[in-house]
């Protein structure tokens, strides 16, 4: 009975004070050392740059050494990254006023692409030369490569080193099952899901056609300049996705704006990034807009140039808007709001005004004493402070990714009036989803009018409700978007091989074609089932014809 007792009270000590003297072992991570990250962005434009300026701020916070290597026009991002060592490889070619020539703001990329291969062809074997020696220089473990640098790419497999991609659409092989539309040539729209039989087949069998067309002399120009850098087996038609087939993509982006399917072991979705800080309201705009409370916003981001056409067709709808009392202000911001781009008079087929424009670049800007008082014009305008500001409520844009997020995430009702690339398919894809409207160059001006005013009354509330729900999941997301993206690079620095992620590689790419399909165990099932349905079939003609052997002897031998 004592020994029951003493091991009883033994067993509640244990419980209540065996832990007191064990200690907690804490989980660090042991992997990390100094890894050199080179950052290479041969196009100029803030979707190319800022969104991963951010992740490297985290890379460069936890120890890394980090140069960004690009074009003179885009070292002004990098100002308020002061860890970041900067090396300019010069201006770029990048022409936007030959972009626009034929007085068309809207042409479709297989007109573009030769104009923009154009403005990076010239460069191509210094930016080449430059990622070269920058790699050496800084003894670089890793390369970050944006969507458009092909000169890093290309230095990357000449030095042996993985290299990450990065882009805000998802516009690769293993990141677009059949259904996406990854083709740069045909992104009018996302998805297959509203194209008929006749446009996919156009889009699978005659565009490559038209393509190959239209861009072999260019092709065949960036080829020769190749081999004349020392890339010797360079060919006009060599697979564009067979230098990056083994690379990591970080995608800027999130499901959502983005069409939703799943993805290859090399990509990673890590956006939306947002910068920490953003310029504040200049007085004059500040001012503007606290003295009103429906205000619509109109910008087009660096690259799109509105012409007089397009300025009419945007402006006319929004003055109606204002006519009718359903907005009280305009803020246009275009790098190109200058008289020449815009038309000398608008008139409004709602009021029957003509209104002249003049007043928005003569000095006389809100003092006009009509309507275009209400009308801010401005080359310039700190985005995402206005969008932010209560008193706008509807966005007009062209739908690049960096306008996207910014709306998204401050919550504002969209317009979209797409020119080209991917802003079509953007400006489609949420309009089909019920976030938004869209129109373009050839809406009719009444649909216009009747898309433009069902978004700024939003009567029943879906737009906002649509906005709110992806409001939300532009915060949550971005939130973590620097950290993930970070984490990626980190695993491709700490365990890749040469070029390869060995444990990243899809599996299928070790078995062929019918077995990664299963055609071969399709194949088996059909000899098999076919063989047993065979021998059933014969085995039931043997018996038949032994059945009706029998009956035709009964028969005979009744008749005898």
């Amino acid at each position: 009975m004592k020994l029951n007792i003493f091991l009883i009270l033994s067993l509640v000590y244990t419980l209540v004070f065996g832990q007191v003297d064990q200690q907690r072992v804490r989980i660090d991570a042991t992997f990390r050392s100094t890894k050199n990250i080179l950052f290479v962005a041969n196009a100029p434009g803030s979707s190319h740059v800022t969104w991963v300026l951010r992740f490297l701020d985290e890379l460069s916070a936890r120890g890394h050494n980090i140069t960004m290597v690009t074009v003179e026009e885009n070292l002004k991002y990098s100002y308020s990254h002061p860890y970041l060592n900067t090396v300019s490889m010069g201006s770029s070619n990048f022409d936007h006023k030959r972009m626009m020539e034929g007085n068309d703001s809207h042409k479709p990329f297989l007109e573009l692409f030769p104009v923009l291969f154009d403005a990076f062809i010239p460069g191509w074997p210094k930016e080449y030369r430059a990622i070269l020696e920058q790699i050496e220089k800084n003894k670089a473990d890793v390369l970050i490569c944006d969507f458009f640098s092909n000169a890093c790419m290309e230095a990357a497999n000449t030095k042996q080193l993985p290299f990450i991609l990065t882009s805000t659409a998802g516009l690769f092989p293993d990141a677009a099952p059949p259904y996406i539309n990854a083709n740069m040539f045909a992104m009018d729209e996302y998805t297959t899901v509203h194209q008929s039989i006749y446009r996919r087949f156009f889009n699978k069998f005659i565009l490559p056609i038209q393509v190959i067309w239209k861009t072999r002399p260019i092709l065949e120009r960036m080829a020769k300049v190749k081999r004349e850098s020392g890339l010797i087996n360079a060919r006009w038609n060599d697979d564009p996705n067979a230098r990056s087939i083994h690379a990591v993509k970080l995608i800027g982006n999130m499901f959502g704006p983005e069409a939703a399917r799943p993805l290859g072991p090399l990509v990673e979705f890590v956006g939306p990034m947002l910068e920490k800080e953003y310029n504040g309201l200049t007085t004059e705009l500040k001012s503007y807009l606290d003295a009103r409370q429906k205000v619509v916003y109109v910008a087009f981001g660096q690259h799109a140039r509105p012409l007089a056409h397009d300025v009419e067709r945007i402006l006319t709808s929004l003055i109606h808007q204002l006519e009718k009392g359903h907005i009280d202000g305009i803020i246009w911001s275009s790098v190109l709001a200058e008289s020449k781009y815009f038309p000398t008079v608008i008139t409004s087929s709602y009021s029957r005004k003509t209104y002249s424009t003049a007043s928005f670049f003569d000095g006389n800007k809100g003092k006009v004493g009509n309507i275009l008082d209400d009308i801010f014009v401005s080359k310039w305008s700190p985005q995402m402070a206005i969008l932010l500001h209560p008193s706008v409520h509807v966005f007009v844009s062209h739908g690049g990714a960096n306008s996207l997020f910014e709306c998204l995430y401050a919550g504002k009702r969209l317009l979209f009036y797409p020119f080209f690339g991917d802003q079509p398919g953007t400006a489609k894809h949420l309009s089909q989803a019920g976030v938004s409207e869209y129109f373009n160059h050839l809406t009719d001006l009444a649909d216009v009018d009747e898309k433009v005013e069902k978004v700024i009354l939003d009567r029943e509330g879906h737009y906002q409700e649509k906005i709110n729900k992806y409001q939300a999941m532009m915060q949550i997301q971005s939130k973590s978007a620097p950290i993930r993206a970070a984490d990626v690079v980190e695993e491709v620095a700490f365990s890749s091989q040469g070029t390869l992620m060995p444990h990243r590689e899809d599996v299928s790419r070790s078995l062929s074609f019918a077995k990664k399909h299963n055609l071969d165990i399709y194949a088996l099932a059909i000899a098999s089932f076919g063989s047993i349905f065979i021998i059933i079939s014969l085995g039931l003609v043997k018996l038949v014809k032994t059945l009706y052997h029998g009956y035709h002897i009964k028969q005979k031998t009744k008749t005898l």
